[in-house]
């Protein structure tokens, strides 16, 4: 693998679902693209590849250089984690039931085409981007840690967690597993989604009858409008006023 600085030029530090570069890879057009470095395993031949879904952050590629694996991610250049997003608008259950369907997409993706699990899906790690599209990002972490599908069950029960967090937002702070969580004002529907994510297959979840409660993902636009009201960074960057 080469040195990525013979096709990219790296401008300004980013914050996308953890640190990375802002960068234009140089051919027509000059592409914006995200590069997140990693320190080198020694296993990356074997587990890198690139990785396309509408619900997966782009692994476009990836440079071994001098003890530094670099990977090269598609650019949303607006968006923010559903961590962010969750802090500042509170999510209908319908709007839950949207981002959990999409999340599963993608992990159905990694489970069945990728032949890995993602391993750290959490609210950090999925985003939310200007268009309403829903992305498990950091797909390049999971092929370097190289994981295996004995830990896709815990990918899906994360589902369940984001959920519960967007459904009930003192849950972060408490830290509750899905198995224990009760709640008095969510509708029986996503409760057993909910429960159900820590012990159904991915087959059984997407045909669960609380994601008929989904809408198209534009339908979350809204959220992340809301959020940029409190993100003077992401305001700026598309240039509106504080």
């Amino acid at each position: 693998m080469d040195n990525p600085d013979s096709k990219y030029h790296k401008f300004q530090e980013v914050d996308h679902a953890g640190h990375a570069i802002l960068s234009l890879e140089d051919k027509e057009h000059l592409p914006h693209v995200l590069i997140k470095e990693r320190p080198d395993n020694k296993s990356i031949p074997g587990f890198l590849k690139a990785a396309s879904h509408k619900n997966v952050v782009s692994l476009l590629s990836a440079f071994h250089h001098s003890g530094v694996v670099s990977l090269v991610y598609e650019c949303d250049y607006v968006n923010m984690t559903v961590a962010s997003v969750s802090g500042c608008a509170e999510f209908k259950e319908t709007d839950i039931a949207t981002v959990c369907r999409e999340v599963l997409q993608g992990l159905e993706y990694i489970h069945s085409e990728l032949r890995i699990a993602h391993g750290s899906v959490n609210d950090k790690n999925v985003l939310l981007t200007l268009s309403g599209d829903v992305k498990i990002a950091n797909i390049g972490d999971s092929m370097l840690n190289a994981m295996t599908l004995r830990d896709r069950d815990l990918d899906l029960k994360a589902v369940g967690k984001i959920a519960m967090n967007l459904q009930d937002r003192s849950t972060k702070l408490e830290n509750l597993d899905v198995e224990h969580w009760t709640s008095n004002t969510a509708s029986d529907s996503i409760r057993q989604f909910i429960k159900n994510t820590g012990e159904q297959t991915m087959n059984v979840l997407l045909k669960h009858d609380f994601l008929t409660l989904s809408g198209p993902s534009w339908t979350l636009k809204p959220y992340i409008m809301a959020a940029l009201k409190f993100d003077s960074a992401s305001r700026r960057a598309m240039g509106f006023k504080d």
